[in-house]
């Protein structure tokens, strides 16, 4: 028998005992929308679970695809007049086919797992008011001063004019003649400040920090006293489950667990509303040492 009448004999025998291609597919199919439609109430309940949002889609259409092919097993060459020489080159040729699928697969779920770890759903908007965070005091105090910093957000600039930042939970608030006061209790600081005790700040910004809260706050000494270097935007705030409000001016602070904010509107001329973003990391080290380097060449 002749080479090409074996391997007509064996493709025979791999098409007889294929399964039935339309009603594999269908089946696919059918759970693919069951998954997709599991990812949608996913997205719909984003502002509970907060952590982990990422459509698979493409993931899993492609590991299905090589599901389909792996499961594509020729059945056991039943015909006498091939040689034991023959069966043995069809065995191994099958072999590595069936190893090249089971790695198609295997890189298929290695990617969907990888995915889901890192990648965010790029469309996702968070509400403020949906993050969790401490039980606050508003203290209703206002201030007549000019707001620290001027009207135009610069990193560079802020970082050059920033003595210190504290990361602090603000413990007290009481009105100055034209500022804010600030008590804070530092959970840490960056620069050359006492950190024992309380720490008091000035602020003449009209967006307040709220009692109990936890901040971090660029921070430098005018007249003897420790103020906000910017009162333009909210200052960078920190969530009860380790997230991260923060200005989008910050760029240090942007990262792949960041997602845009909508935050509360304190005035007709807020312009920043929309400019908010939320991170699931509290991650300042890129800001932090970005203001190092920049110190460092002064």
């Amino acid at each position: 028998m002749t080479d090409r009448r074996i391997k007509e004999l064996y493709k025979n025998e791999m098409v007889g005992s294929a399964p039935n291609k339309e009603a594999l597919w269908s089946r696919i199919e059918s759970g693919l929308e069951e998954r997709s439609g599991d990812i949608a109430e996913a997205e719909r309940s984003l502002a509970a679970e907060k952590r982990r949002f990422i459509t698979l889609k493409k993931c899993l259409a492609f590991a299905a695809v090589c599901a389909v092919m792996a499961i594509i097993v020729p059945a056991a060459v039943k015909n006498t007049d091939i040689s034991k020489a023959d069966t043995a080159n069809i065995a191994a040729e099958d072999s590595y086919y069936a190893d090249e699928y089971a790695a198609a697969e295997n890189k298929a779920e290695e990617a969907c797992d990888d995915a889901e770890e890192t990648v965010l759903a790029a469309d996702v908007i968070l509400d403020y008011n949906d993050l969790s965070f401490p039980e606050s005091v508003n203290s209703g105090i206002s201030c007549s001063g000019e707001p620290n910093g001027g009207e135009y957000f610069s990193e560079e600039d802020i970082l050059v004019q920033t003595e210190g930042f504290i990361d602090a939970v603000v413990s007290n608030v009481y009105a100055g003649e034209d500022c804010i006061y600030y008590e804070l209790s530092a959970v840490g600081v960056y620069g050359g400040i006492e950190e024992s005790g309380t720490i008091t700040v000035a602020s003449r910004s009209k967006y307040p920090m709220l009692e109990n809260r936890e901040y971090l706050i660029p921070v430098r000494t005018v007249d003897g006293e420790l103020e906000t270097v910017f009162d333009g935007v909210p200052q960078i705030e920190f969530t009860e489950d380790g997230g991260m409000v923060y200005y989008n001016g910050w760029r240090s602070l942007d990262g792949e667990a960041s997602v845009s904010l909508i935050y509360p509107k304190n005035g007709v001329d807020d312009f920043f509303y929309d400019r908010m973003k939320f991170s699931y990391k509290k991650d300042v080290s890129e800001l932090i040492e970005k203001w190092n380097n920049t110190n460092s060449r002064l």
